[in-house]
């Protein structure tokens, strides 16, 4: 039996209901790793790249809440554990109607499907005024990433290259568990119950189903679908048909999932051992258990790594995109900068220690900055061999992680951990779960992992270079720059060769410590890198009129590139026109300044001028930004809504619309390098100038007064003109079908391909409106006239599971959930009570948190806030329901656990699971909290904050009362948590609070022995400082030594020795700390622990 890693290093947790499948998961270990006494009851192993922990619930103890409890108790145990396999048995549901031909030993794979995430608890709900049952909540789906293996995997059978046959032989020597032993496999008529007896020997064989033998009899059929679970064993068909059929078609039924999928994410993997039906019987279960655990085993390996997947999580879409639409330098530019003094002295790393690394290119709008960063950031890559060279360009045209700190550090990250695989050992730092949410990544993590990255360089030399620093916001700016600043001082004193190379406008000003800064204006470089511009790219000839006006364009052009690049390209027009004769005069007309210069372009021709106005309002003011064929037809929408059709590429081809808005916005927009071609303005200058200095208001005057507010209006109606005209009955020849909540989602490309702005159209038509409106637009006719049914069938193919909505879906849960607060007012007047529905997230109140819409709940709860009476209400906003229903409805909502939420949670566990700091303010600011109100498995919102170690969170609850000393199922308090995940900030705020340093677990595991056994040394030394007691003791008699030797951590144990921890004490076992550390082979520790009883004149016969 193989030495196994350390709790730590478990990241797949693997539960069985019943012994057989316990059996088979062993079976499929490819080694099997020692345990200690304290984790008797899991096995643990290998399969692959994975340390599995596999589980068994108790003996007889099967059900919802069994399995809840012991996923809680190995996620307590294990505390790296990143996700779960629940593998078993399971009844089948054959459904000939539907064509399901589910039969005994197939495998059934939970998958999101109909609206569901995988598994529904069947009878679990709320039962009306009319006496019918209403099934409530909605379950997690598994994990992206298990989902992916389970493509992979179904990819794999159907190439013939699948190993789950090879994984089942691994139990053939054990005759229960082959097909042979299984015996037939009868599929009774629904309507036929067992005669009797403990086989179907005395049953009717007329009654038997005919099925067709399938092709390959002995293949293992895996079927993904839904799974229902519920606590109740189904013995019946009538009732299997009837609440599969409820359920709009369910493939299994099990009883552990349901318990299983919100306390942990997980995968249900069932093999059929019986319909479901009064004839079931025991005999299929090994062979059943057998195929699920095959098919497990397969699926993993098609898991990366936990590390690996953290890498991943940090790749977005656009990471390149800004570089790769800057246009390369000219071939006689840039080439100074590497000569420059600066830029030399920057690289020498004799003289790290007097500018740290930092080098900050400066200059004025416009003056090349993005090109030389992108001829300098080549450069580096191809003469620097020793050097790893990573870059991010700044965009902010482009998508929120273009143009912000998260962005940035994700992906320099990415780059650098691509670069050298070793570093993603900084992963391990991480406390909390992996999260597949790219949301999840904060400033603060990643910039503690990227510091640590550095750390870890060794001989190793790295150079960042960072683009358009001011297009991040200024904030942002100031930090990314004190962040590197401090960064540079560190690696400098260590002697790390570490370089960062920024550049930016002047604003915002900040003042370095160290650092060598270059101004472009000032550069003899940059002013000839325009000179030999001019003369390269002017091609007017070479007459001494053209020299003068060569010569011209360099003395006006204030050392700004763009201005030149524009202006030359307008003279080689009138060139290429045989307008040679006007140069003189063209140039003459055009005006110094960039802004004006912009103006002069756009106001020249006024023809077309509502195409350019549209245009320069969706480039604009969009959501995000649009492709080629998106922003031409939205265009189309506005100017022409009777020429909308069915996009054939045949007629209109991508060339010929690239074309019409080049021309539309008068060459100030071009169409990126970037994989999605998107269209945006050839600098961030022309969106200053339209914006900034209301160049867009001069060219129409009204939008003066309201530019925001009536762009965005006009933008919505583009919106529903291009919606209608995708319907039955509207112009297009190829109207598009509406599509229900249960249709699949892979319909999305084929819609696109026709409609190629209906995506964006239904997607962000509200979000427009909602944005008028806070711009004093009223939308209140649009919303009463919105064509509500029309939209959520349109947006369900777009949308990701959890924002697909059923078609009795309130306009006011919409707006919660897609997070439209002005529209959600005007929906809030025309209704009479908070609707609970039974969508993904339930209310809207709890749609609006768990996606983080933090005015929408504010919204939503203003009656229970600020006002004290339905009158009150009414006096300062007419846009509230004044009936008191609505305000009971809310005060139940708020401290009620609610079937629909997550684990049964209240509104504030919800915003305290979901780390929304803001909103937990909001909801404590109604003083109607219960704040004490535990979830499911007995768990405050005080513990869970504590495990994720949020001081801020634990710090507001406490401040508002919150029970410091609760326990949850396994009996751990706060303090237990945050010394268990080596939260050191918050054990000091919790012991600085009061709370008991000598609280037990069910385990008898006290926060220092959770602390010590993790290896946290400051943890460690913080809670001996408060007089932690050094001799407590577990149930199987460990101290808090036992547990440090036990886990190897050298340091803990010399802290403990040093505090005079017991040597001599013998846990249950009988063995010492001395002999622990022999056994598991932890020399250092075992001298150590010798050296210190010498000095002790303690024997060796007392501490072995």
């Amino acid at each position: 039996m193989a030495r196994g890693p350390q709790a730590k290093d478990f990241t797949i947790g693997w539960i069985c209901a019943l012994p057989v499948e316990l059996t088979a998961a062993k079976a499929m270990l490819d080694d099997v790793y020692e345990r200690s006494s304290y984790y008797a009851q899991y096995t643990l192993g290998r399969i692959g790249i994975h340390s599995i922990v596999i589980t068994c619930l108790p003996a007889g103890q099967i059900g919802t809440g069994s399995a809840a409890a012991a996923a809680v108790e190995m996620q307590s145990r294990f505390p790296a554990l990143q996700m779960g396999l629940m593998v078993g048995i399971g009844g089948g549901v054959p459904n000939q109607e539907r064509k399901l031909d589910i039969r005994l030993g197939d495998v059934v794979i939970s998958q999101p499907r109909g609206g569901y995430g995988g598994v529904i608890q069947y009878d679990f709900g709320k039962t009306g005024s009319d006496g019918l049952r209403t099934r409530t909540g909605f379950l997690n789906a598994p994990p992206a990433v298990l989902l992916t293996a389970v493509a992979n995997l179904q990819s794999s059978i159907s190439a013939g290259k699948s190993n789950v046959s090879h994984n089942f032989s691994a139990l053939t020597h054990l005759p229960e568990f082959t097909r042979g032993n299984a015996g037939l496999d009868t599929l009774f008529e629904s309507s036929y119950t067992h005669v009797g007896g403990l086989t179907c020997d005395k049953c009717c064989k007329d009654r038997v189903i005919e099925r067709e033998r399938r092709k390959n009899d002995g293949d293992i059929v895996i079927h993904c679908g839904t799974v229902a679970s519920g606590n109740q064993v189904i013995k019946d068909a009538i009732t299997r048909d009837k609440l599969s059929s409820e359920l709009g078609g369910i493939l299994c039924f099990e009883m552990e999932a349901a318990g299983v999928m919100n306390v942990f994410p997980c995968l249900v993997i069932r093999g059929i051992c019986d319909y479901a039906d009064s004839h079931k019987n025991k005999r299929w279960q090994p062979f059943a258990a057998a195929t699920a655990a095959a098919c497990a085993k397969e699926i993993l390996s098609f898991v990366p790594a936990v590390r690996q997947s953290y890498l991943n999580s940090l790749m977005f879409d656009q990471l390149e995109d800004r570089h790769d639409t800057i246009k390369a330098a000219h071939d006689s530019t840039c080439k100074w900068l590497l000569s420059r003094c600066e830029y030399q002295d920057w690289l020498d790393a004799c003289k790290l220690s007097e500018h740290h690394g930092f080098f900050w290119i400066k200059g004025k709008p416009a003056t090349g900055k993005s090109t030389i960063m992108k001829f300098a950031y080549a450069c580096a890559k191809e003469n620097m061999r020793d050097v790893i060279v990573i870059s991010f360009f700044f965009n902010a045209r482009g998508e929120e992680l273009e143009k912000s700190a998260v962005g940035m550090y994700r992906s320099l990250l990415f780059q650098l951990l691509e670069r050298l695989s070793d570093l993603k050992v900084v992963f391990d730092m991480l406390q909390a779960p992996f999260n597949e949410n790219i949301h999840w990544w904060e400033t603060t993590a990643l910039k503690g992992l990227f510091k640590n990255a550095i750390l870890k360089l060794r001989n190793h030399s790295l150079a960042c270079f960072i683009d358009a620093l001011d297009e991040c916001e200024e904030d942002q700016v100031r930090d990314i720059v004190s962040f590197f600043e401090d960064l540079g001082q560190l690696t400098a004193k260590l002697g790390h060769r570490f370089y960062v190379c920024f550049s930016s406008r002047h604003y915002p000003h900040i003042t370095l410590k160290k650092g060598i800064q270059l101004v472009l204006e000032k550069q003899q470089g940059h002013e000839e890198d325009i000179i030999n511009y001019v003369h390269s790219e002017l091609r007017a000839g070479q007459s001494g009129l053209v020299s003068q006006i060569k010569s011209d364009i360099i003395k006006r052009s204030s050392g700004i590139f763009l201005w030149v690049v524009l202006v030359v390209k307008i003279l080689n027009k009138e060139y290429d026109h045989g307008r040679i004769h006007t140069l003189r005069r063209r140039l003459d007309e055009l005006p110094n300044g960039l802004d004006e210069l912009f103006q002069n372009i756009l106001a020249r021709d006024s023809g077309n001028m509502e195409e350019l106005i549209l245009c320069l309002q969706w480039i604009l003011y969009a959501k995000r930004p649009l492709k080629r064929e998106e922003l031409y037809f939205a265009i189309l929408a506005g100017i022409e809504p009777g020429a909308l059709t069915a996009w054939d590429p045949r007629e209109i081809t991508r060339d010929d619309m690239g074309r019409f808005l080049l021309s539309s916005s008068k060459g100030l927009a071009e169409i990126t390098k970037s994989k999605d071609e998107t269209v945006q303005f050839i600098h961030e200058s022309v969106r200053d100038f339209l914006l900034k200095e209301n160049g867009l208001s001069k060219l129409r005057s009204n939008l003066l007064c309201n530019l925001a507010g009536l762009s965005h209006d006009r933008l919505k109606q583009c919106c529903q003109s291009y919606i209608d005209a995708s319907q039955p009955g509207q112009p297009p020849s190829q109207p598009l079908a509406s599509v229900s909540f249960q249709e699949p989602i892979d319909i999305q490309p084929k819609t696109s391909g026709i409609f190629p702005f209906l995506g964006y159209a239904v997607q962000n038509i509200l979000y427009h409106s909602d944005i008028a409106n806070l711009h004093g637009i009223e939308q209140d006719a649009f919303i009463k006239e919105f064509p509500l049914g029309t939209w959520i069938n349109l947006k369900n193919p777009f949308a990701c599971q959890e924002r697909r909505y059923t078609s009795e879906a309130s306009m006011l849960y919409i707006l919660a959930v897609e997070n439209f607060p002005n529209l959600v007012r005007i929906a809030l007047s025309r209704v009479s009570h908070m609707d609970i529905t039974g969508e993904h997230y339930g209310s809207p109140i709890h749609g609006a948190l768990a996606c983080g819409n933090e005015n929408v709940v504010k919204t939503l709860l203003l009656p229970m806030s600020k006002f004290k009476s339905a009158s009150a209400i009414a006096s300062h906003h007419s846009n509230y329901p004044t009936c008191t229903r609505y305000q009971e409805e809310i005060n139940y909502l708020l401290n009620n656990r609610q079937d629909f939420s997550r684990g049964h949670e209240t509104l504030l566990w919800q915003a305290t699971r979901l780390g929304r700091l803001s909103l937990m303010k909001v909801l404590l600011a109604t003083e109607k909290i219960h704040i004490n109100s535990p979830n499911n498995i007995g768990a405050t919102p005080l513990s869970w904050a504590a495990k994720r170690g949020r001081c801020a969170e634990v710090k507001l609850l406490i401040e508002h009362g919150a029970n410091i000393e609760p326990t949850d199922r396994v009996g751990q308090t706060p303090l237990s948590l945050a010394s268990l995940y080596g939260h050191e900030a918050l054990v000091k705020l919790l012991v600085d609070n009061g709370s008991n340093t000598e609280s037990r677990d069910t385990s008898g595991l006290t926060p220092l022995s959770w602390a010590t056994r993790q290896g946290h040394e400051t943890v460690v030394k913080l809670l001996t400082e408060h007089g932690a007691d050094l001799e407590t003791r577990s149930l199987f008699g460990q101290t808090p030594l036992f547990w440090a030797v036990w886990q190897g951590h050298e340091m803990v144990v010399k802290l403990l020795i040093d505090l005079d921890a017991d040597m001599k004490s013998k846990d249950c076992s009988g063995r010492t700390p001395l002999s622990w550390a022999v056994m598991k082979g932890h020399e250092t520790i075992a001298m150590l622990l010798r050296r210190k009883a010498a000095e002790k004149s303690v024997t060796l016969r007392d501490i072995i």
